[in-house]
């Protein structure tokens, strides 16, 4: 730019971060410095130019390294009894809680999930789905029932959920998903929404949520116990176990066992000589009946009083 007693010129420098391969994320920030230089059109000197070199060493916040997010399942609220991982997949009774939590291991990141869900398959787009996160805050689906102790708080997220069995699937098993996002709080805003009033969301640094799922949790129901009932269980709306028994057999008085009825029997017994009663009244009839028309035929007048 000229002007009529100044030159003006202007320098941008820029720095672009190389992409590796296939990622979709960068581990540093986009730069651009300016340089601005004015110079008079005239000048008058009398002496050697000196020009003045100066070097100019720019901070800029960068992270290297993965980020490695465990998801893992807990027994309790307080996160210290963690189902087993062997071989068979971890069991609870229905209506017991299921804790699960989500941990990074870089200082100063927060973990933030936006979402977090069950399903009964391990496909986390399974159209059969309970709500545990959404936007950030509890479901208000089943509010009761959900319980977040953290999150956009620290390395870790931490929820449960009252357990459940689906309706119409025959499966009991639970897997749980979470879409989750990583901020660092030296370089962003990690603060989370608002729950229950206006939401907010900065998902700071790492702006590509992953999806990070665990599971199954099989759930039990108290029919599923052995020796519960002797015959047929089933439960009812406090998911209780409630029994009963096959034809013949009456519940006994500790509402399990069942045992042969008598009354059945009885009633077959006093159904049989009541048909007897009858086939007897009917043929004393058909003899009596028989008796009068023979001697009618044999010319004897027989005469029928009334009582």
């Amino acid at each position: 730019m000229m002007t009529e007693r100044e030159l003006r010129l202007s320098y941008s420098v820029r720095s672009l971060p190389p992409v590796a391969g296939s990622e979709k994320v960068q581990r540093y920030f986009n730069t651009m410095s300016v340089f601005n230089c004015t110079f008079n059109r005239t000048a008058h000197v009398d002496t050697m130019i000196v020009p003045r070199i100066q070097l100019v060493s720019f901070a800029n916040p960068a992270v290297s390294g993965q980020f490695q997010i465990v998801l893992s399942l807990f027994r309790d609220r307080n996160f210290t009894t963690m189902f087993q991982s062997g071989g068979n997949s971890p069991t609870v009774q229905v209506k017991d809680y299921i804790y699960f939590k989500a941990a990074v291991g870089i200082s100063g990141a927060v973990l933030q999930a936006s979402q977090c869900w069950a399903t009964p398959s391990n496909n986390p787009n399974d159209t059969v789905k309970y709500m545990i996160i959404e936007s950030g805050c509890p479901s208000t689906a089943d509010r009761a029932a959900i319980d977040v102790v953290s999150n956009y708080q620290s390395m870790e997220v931490k929820a449960g959920f009252k357990s459940f069995v689906w309706v119409n699937t025959p499966t009991r098993s639970i897997y749980i998903h979470c879409t989750v996002s990583v901020c660092l709080s030296s370089i962003s805003n990690c603060t989370g929404p608002v729950c229950g009033g206006r939401k907010r969301r900065d998902l700071g640094f790492d702006k590509d949520p992953k999806i990070y799922s665990v599971g199954p949790v099989i759930i039990e129901t108290p029919c599923d116990v052995p020796g519960v009932c002797d015959h047929q269980c089933s439960m009812d709306d406090q998911y209780q176990a409630v029994c009963s028994c096959y034809a013949g057999f009456a519940l006994g008085p500790d509402g399990r066992t069942c045992v042969e009825s008598l009354y059945e029997p009885r009633e077959q017994s006093v159904d049989s000589r009541s048909n007897a009663f009858i086939l007897v009244m009917i043929v004393l009839m058909l003899g009596a009946v028989g008796l009068i028309v023979f001697k009618s035929r044999n010319g004897k007048k027989i005469t029928v009083r009334e009582p």
